[in-house]
């Protein structure tokens, strides 16, 4: 097939290509949301401007593939809503099934545990020390001994409990069991 037949076949009203649209977008849709997951926490809490600019260009990049090379507004209507949709039905299965949810978002991670950094969570998070040090300056904590737990959430933000706190004050409430590599994690659900 030669590119002036796909434009013109993509430039028409046929309902083949809109299906196309939809197929293209949904499988799009899902492969961004298995890359940003891939990608880790990180950018989505910290977007440096070379962040944004990925993000931008891939948009871009996929907006053509998405709508099969057809500018017209039906083909762009397509689109965005098999966008709506396909994040409607999985925002109300992510409320459903946990795991699910856990897999999509993933679970906290343990960055600091009674005073010390864990190294292998924060390199598996991709932070730096200097990026935990700068979070908890934030939240106005001076040293790493000050701090009973340090946790990435699955949104991107970083929290932290002081030594001392009452917020947790029993084992209910947070479990820090050891995995096969004997890092601590967190289990705070």
């Amino acid at each position: 097939m030669s590119l002036s037949y796909l434009q013109r076949k993509a430039n028409t009203l046929d309902p083949s290509v809109l299906y196309q649209v939809a197929w293209h977008t949904l499988i799009i849709y899902v492969f961004l949301i298995l890359a940003i997951r891939t990608i880790g926490r990180r950018a989505l809490s910290q977007l440096s401007p070379i962040d944004l600019l990925a993000v931008l260009l891939l948009g871009s990049s996929v907006e053509t593939s998405m709508v099969v090379a057809n500018t017209s507004i039906k083909a762009g209507m397509v689109a965005a809503i098999v966008l709506l949709v396909a994040n409607f039905v999985l925002t109300k299965l992510m409320l459903r099934f946990r795991k699910l949810r856990h897999v999509i978002n993933g679970g906290p991670i343990l960055l600091i545990h009674n005073g010390a950094m864990v190294q292998e969570n924060l390199w598996r998070a991709g932070l730096t020390e200097g990026d935990l040090k700068q979070a908890m300056r934030g939240r106005e904590i001076g040293s790493v001994t000050d701090v009973k737990f340090g946790v990435l959430e699955p949104d991107g933000r970083i929290n932290f409990v002081r030594r001392g706190s009452k917020l947790f004050s029993g084992a209910e409430d947070v479990s820090v069991a050891e995995d096969q590599t004997n890092t601590p994690q967190a289990e705070l659900d």
